[in-house]
């Protein structure tokens, strides 16, 4: 049975899927901000049908299952309790339109996958864990509608003596019982270089 909806319109198009991956970066890094160049695969409109999935000459046709709202009303299956559930189109897949004849590059899904190769720019203090989202850079929606976006997670390298306390990094030093009790000027590494501090 078709899904009409009493005058609701069209389905909505929906947005393209997110991607995500992952870059590591020290703690040098994090101080100062770093660029990574990514390169990743994505599933991409076909160049040959731009996306449509037909073949040259042909289009796409309403489909007569869901009548081109990409969605179908079917019983539950649990009587009247829940009544009607209404799912994507098995005919269509969703799409509200059918391929008669396929495009040869993509054999009707209208999609390939391609390489892409990106730059993405790690701002300075950012923490483990976190993501650098990029617009734009997911998969391509229904029918070239908004493209998702990729999430770059950042993973920062554990350093070989600095441990981070937020916006703080810490350094364990050995200190002479002298110096402790009766204060010194010791040098203490910094991300930078070396520094003087001076012991109370």
């Amino acid at each position: 049975m078709g899904f009409g909806g009493g005058g609701g319109g069209r389905r909505a198009r929906r947005r393209g899927a997110d991607l995500q991956t992952e870059v590591s970066v020290t703690l040098n890094e994090v101080a100062t901000g770093a660029e990574r160049s990514l390169q990743f695969s994505r599933e991409d409109l076909c160049d040959t049908c731009g996306g449509t999935g037909a073949a040259a000459g042909s289009q796409r046709q309403t489909c007569g299952t869901c009548g081109g709202y990409g969605q179908v009303e079917q019983n539950s299956g649990f009587g009247s309790l829940f009544g009607r559930v209404i799912t994507a189109c098995p005919a269509c897949r969703g799409r509200g339109s059918k391929v008669t004849t396929p495009c040869g590059g993509c054999r009707g899904s209208g999609r390939v996958m391609k390489d892409r190769a990106i730059t993405v720019r790690i701002p300075a203090g950012i923490q483990d864990g976190q993501a650098v989202r990029l617009r734009g850079e997911g998969e391509p929606g229904e029918d070239g509608s908004e493209r998702g976006d990729l999430h770059c997670y950042v993973r920062v390298a554990p350093h070989p003596f600095f441990e981070r306390h937020d916006s703080d990094l810490l350094v364990r030093m050995p200190l002479s019982f002298t110096q402790a009790a009766l204060g010194a000027t010791v040098e203490v590494p910094t991300l930078t270089g070396k520094a003087d501090l001076k012991i109370p």
